[in-house]
């Protein structure tokens, strides 16, 4: 799946060339220690963005996975991995005003999370709209379907055996900031959720890039992504904070 998603974004990559509209980026980085502590550690991010005057599309993929080789053993094994794909349609009804929906897949072997699926829609405000500077925030309703490997939680909340199924209310934010002919490019996308039905089961979300472009479709990317859940399986904390640094690759024509 992960080798397929890379293809994906490369190949709309090399497509956005012919369309002005539809812009690329793609981010692969990777670490890898030896000696007492022997990992590996690959990261993907992909940002795919489609503007027209009254609509558009975000197309947001984060995703790592980490190996540990244990002591005396040949072989790496697979402790952590982490995917998350987030599709947000807009349609503007105003300069300044918009509809956005959400679709959201989410699974994670350090969360204990097998899949998670969330969809919504909701009504936002963009104070700040051109093609260098865009920031928008909405709110709106949303309904999360999550499957775990155990049905054992931090904390007493409602499930059906390993499964929870929640109604969820919440906002989302998302932009992005560059100057003209300026190397630099800031991005970011939030989101917070609470459960109205049990104000103690909330979930925020926060990722912000720096991009810095080396050449024109090459940079460098450095990302930092803090999660937080206040319901999990029990033994897995509650937040996670990870910084990560790559190579980028921008297709895009103004």
């Amino acid at each position: 799946m992960w080798a397929a998603l890379c293809v994906l974004f490369m190949q709309f990559a090399s497509a956005s060339e012919a369309d002005a509209r539809l812009k690329t980026n793609v981010s692969l980085g990777g670490l890898l220690l030896t000696g007492n502590l022997n990992q590996l550690q690959a990261n993907f991010n992909g940002i795919m963005t489609y503007t027209e005057p009254k609509w558009g599309n975000d197309l947001i993929v984060n995703g790592y996975r980490i190996y540990m080789k244990p002591p005396e053993s040949t072989d790496y094994v697979r402790i952590g991995d982490n995917l998350l794909i987030s599709d947000l349609p807009n349609v503007y009804l105003s300069q300044k005003v918009y509809l956005v929906g959400l679709a959201h897949y989410s699974s994670s072997l350090l969360h204990q999370i097998d899949d998670r699926w969330l969809g919504g829609a909701g009504v936002g405000y963009t104070p700040v709209r051109s093609p260098q500077f865009l920031v928008r925030a909405a709110v709106g309703g949303f309904y999360e379907h999550t499957r775990y490997p155990s049905n054992v939680f931090n904390l007493d909340v409602a499930h059906s055996g390993n499964i929870r199924q929640v109604p969820r209310g919440g906002i989302l934010s998302n932009g992005w900031y560059s100057r003209t002919n300026s190397p630099v490019t800031l991005r970011y996308v939030a989101w917070y959720f609470i459960n109205p039905t049990d104000l103690q089961d909330r979930r925020h979300f926060l990722d912000v890039s720096t991009t810095v472009k080396i050449k024109k479709a090459i940079g460098v990317r450095i990302g930092m992504s803090y999660a937080g859940n206040s319901v999990v399986v029990k033994g897995v904390q509650t937040s996670d904070l990870r910084a990560t640094v790559g190579l980028n690759f921008t297709s895009q024509r103004q």
